[in-house]
């Protein structure tokens, strides 16, 4: 089921391609992430939290003008989910997530410059897969709800010489919750972009 979500992901973002124009106003971002959640609930004494994971991300974007570009994006990275109570600590499970974006970014820098420095925000979708119970309680698999929620990113393209690649260093939050449990990670990628 992963394989063929990052198939199709893969397919609708190289296909939003063949709407570009030319003179590199075009960006594929290909991305390792660590995802690092700050959030976490607690409800009687029992405080929930999601871990850090390394997952993997990939993005398109086309630029409207010298300043702006609309970008569509995807991750993934797998979490697991602890629970601590009276000094005792467990896991209760996994689950991979999977935060589906709209940006609008804005780039202050000149396009001319050997680096060039994006911010902005817009909508997420984030899918939750089934989180699998480890054996301490019970095993198994509970479905879990997905979350319409805003994102905000920024990060910077190094420019390898006049060529079309660049080394890319980027950060996007969510405001992401799952059955009550706060999430809101940080995806700190580090990738190649690609100008076309």
């Amino acid at each position: 089921m992963r394989v063929i979500r990052l198939v199709v992901l893969a397919a609708l973002l190289l296909g939003l391609t063949t709407f570009a124009t030319a003179d590199d106003k075009n960006v594929l971002r290909f991305n390792a992430i660590y995802s690092y959640p700050l959030g976490s609930s607690e409800d009687n004494g029992v405080t929930t939290e999601a871990d850090a994971a390394f997952g993997a991300g990939i993005s398109y974007e086309a630029r409207i003008t010298d300043l702006a570009g609309i970008q569509f994006g995807a991750g993934w990275s797998d979490h697991d989910l602890n629970v601590e109570s009276g000094g005792s600590e467990a896991t209760l499970g996994s689950a991979s997530v999977w935060p589906l974006y709209a940006n609008v970014l804005i780039h202050p820098v000149d396009r001319t410059d050997s680096v060039d420095w994006y911010i902005g925000g817009g909508f997420a979708y984030v899918i939750y897969d089934s989180l699998d119970l480890s054996s301490e309680f019970g095993g198994g698999s509970r479905a879990l709800d997905n979350d319409p929620t805003w994102t905000l990113r920024t990060g910077l393209d190094f420019k390898f010489g006049d060529g079309a690649w660049a080394l890319n260093v980027d950060a996007q939050y969510f405001a992401s919750s799952v059955e009550g449990i706060k999430v809101d990670p940080i995806n700190f990628g580090v990738g190649l972009a690609y100008r076309f």
